[in-house]
């Protein structure tokens, strides 16, 4: 049956042409649409970390001379000295070398106050406190999934690596921030390094008399330093903005590709069974059963899809082994997924064309040509 199957299909290969190309690019494209959805999912984890009542501040003054000042305002619960502001899409880039291993890391700035900060929770190990100042290797922290990939079966504390040119010595391990702005290709490391930014969670939410006590604690007037006091929760609000949009453009993406090539397929088998009425008597008057007819109609539309996703699957392999769109777990999901979409679709696509074919009557179709 197969053997016969293939033989028509080859027999009308050119046909059969524009269907598999269109088969083949909505393969593609569902393939994109599934890993973005991936990404979304992923993205959408809850973050290990809370921006509840957290400000950025970006002082004009020196940074112990703004640490002083925001320590006096009594609203002031917490204050940190960081690089690290989560959802505003800032990280610095740095490349981190152990034994013969070497990958890209985000680097962060940090003190001893930014867990309090953000309350990140720590896996092992402990965060920075004043008796890392002045040691004679300068302490890191990683988080969870650096050490997955570099440590699977050691204990990562007192390991010695290298970021940059500078040399490190872990002392403790963090849970992974799961940052939801996009930063989920790297892993996370923080060193105890100066910044020219604070974090500070306050005990009530910011109001005008808040904002104005920080902008004294910025050392300028309110034109000049009023993008310098914001709300962590204002880059929250506009990334879940941004990913509500994101994730309704993928659904409408997808709605309407779907139907554009369920309406197209529907449309050309609808043909195909008009033109193939003769074929199609003359099978039956062989002695071919109304259910071989429907199966053989179906299952030549599963080997067209069949045909058009392999090449499919090779193309979006491509991507996963030149990392297109970074590492990404999301990949081979991906390929199966839409892979199922695909036949689904143009399974349902069949099976009315298909009735229609398994009704007609030898006697009719030869008499009507």
């Amino acid at each position: 049956m197969i053997r016969h199957l293939l033989k028509l299909v080859w027999n009308k290969k050119m046909k059969h042409l524009v269907l598999t190309v269109e088969l083949f690019f909505a393969y593609l494209v569902m393939c994109f649409l599934f890993l973005l959805l991936s990404l979304a999912v992923t993205t959408s984890k809850q973050p290990n970390f809370n921006v509840d009542q957290v400000v950025s501040v970006y002082p004009g003054s020196s940074g112990d001379t703004a640490r002083t000042i925001l320590r006096s305002i009594k609203e002031v619960q917490h204050i940190s000295n960081t690089s690290h502001r989560p959802y505003s899409n800032i990280a610095t880039n740095d490349t981190l070398f152990y034994g013969d291993k070497f990958m890209r890391v985000y680097k962060n700035h940090a003190d001893e106050g930014l867990t309090s900060v953000l309350k990140i929770s720590m896996s092992s190990g402990r965060w920075f406190d004043q008796t890392d100042r002045g040691a004679a290797k300068l302490p890191v922290v990683i988080t969870t999934v650096l050490r997955d990939q570099l440590f699977p079966k050691t204990k990562a504390e007192g390991q010695v690596l290298k970021i940059g040119t500078t040399v490190y010595k872990i002392i403790g391990v963090a849970n992974d921030l799961n940052d939801p702005t996009g930063y989920q290709d790297r892993p996370h490391v923080f060193v105890m390094e100066p910044a020219n930014m604070f974090l500070v969670r306050l005990t009530k939410p910011i109001d005008d008399k808040i904002y104005n006590k920080l902008k004294s604690a910025a050392g300028g007037d309110e034109s000049e330093f009023s993008d310098n006091i914001i709300p962590i929760s204002l880059y929250k609000a506009e990334y879940d903005s941004e990913h509500s949009r994101m994730m309704a453009g993928m659904m409408i993406m997808s709605s309407f590709l779907l139907i554009n090539v369920v309406l197209g397929l529907f449309s050309i088998l609808y043909q195909n069974i008009n033109r193939r009425r003769p074929e199609i008597g003359l099978r039956r008057a062989a002695g071919a059963t109304s259910a071989q007819i429907y199966w053989q109609i179906v299952l030549e539309v599963g080997l067209l899809a069949t045909i058009a996703i392999i090449p499919g699957v090779i193309v979006a392999l491509q991507f996963v082994f030149f990392e297109f769109f970074g590492k990404q777990p999301g990949y081979y999901p991906s390929i199966i997924y839409a892979a199922g979409v695909i036949y689904l679709v143009v399974m349902l696509c069949a099976l009315y064309p298909a009735g229609l074919a398994s009704r007609i009557q030898p006697a009719v179709a030869l008499h009507e040509e």
